[in-house]
């Protein structure tokens, strides 16, 4: 695993900074692997980078931890099989499971058997609950989806199979069917129901 399960990355007050480590340069490298080939990644990095600024070695030890992660599973690859155009989403999120109470939110989106376009990011308020969470998360998504079925259309034909996007929260996926606003919702932001 790129990350311990369970570990709790903070600022680390009574460890002096660790200035002799490329502490910036290995998170930069790292970005670039997020972003351009290693999806797997991307929430360890995102989590690491909130430390660039005053890095301790807990934070190093993290990060090389990540750098040996990539070295074992150097055979993964990002593959295409097969014709199948459909779009297909999953969408995930942790409820508060940092320190600083935001949940940190994700989906991917697979075409022809490939993962084509990927986030992994701290939602920009804090939730109240997981199915808020997992809401939030699936609104993002849905414009993502909303975007590749735009792109699928200008680069072929008007996509014609339906897109999915899996959630594994059954309230956010009922709120998402059900239209109405109840009282228990009502705190939600108006631009998290795009979904």
């Amino acid at each position: 695993m790129p990350m311990e399960a369970g570990v709790q990355l903070t600022d680390a007050v009574e460890d002096k900074q660790c200035t002799t480590y490329p502490f910036k340069e290995i998170i930069g490298s790292l970005m670039y692997a997020t972003m351009a080939m290693r999806p797997d990644i991307a929430s360890t990095t995102s989590i690491l980078a909130q430390f660039n600024q005053n890095p301790a070695r807990v934070h190093w030890e993290a990060a090389k931890r990540v750098v040996r992660y990539l070295k074992t599973m150097c055979n993964l690859e990002l593959t295409y099989t097969g014709n199948d155009p459909t779009i297909i989403g999953y969408s995930d999120a942790d409820h508060a499971s940092q320190t600083h109470q935001h949940s940190i939110s994700g989906y991917v989106f697979h075409i022809g058997g490939g993962v084509v376009t990927w986030s992994s990011k701290k939602q920009p308020v804090v939730t109240l609950s997981t199915m808020e969470a997992e809401y939030i998360v699936a609104a993002h998504a849905t414009k993502e989806a909303v975007w590749l079925c735009a792109l699928e259309g200008s680069l072929t034909s008007p996509p014609t199979a339906p897109m999915f996007l899996h959630c594994d929260n059954q309230s956010a996926i009922a709120l998402s069917k059900n239209g109405q606003h109840h009282t228990r919702t009502k705190h939600i932001d108006v631009r998290f129901h795009f979904v």
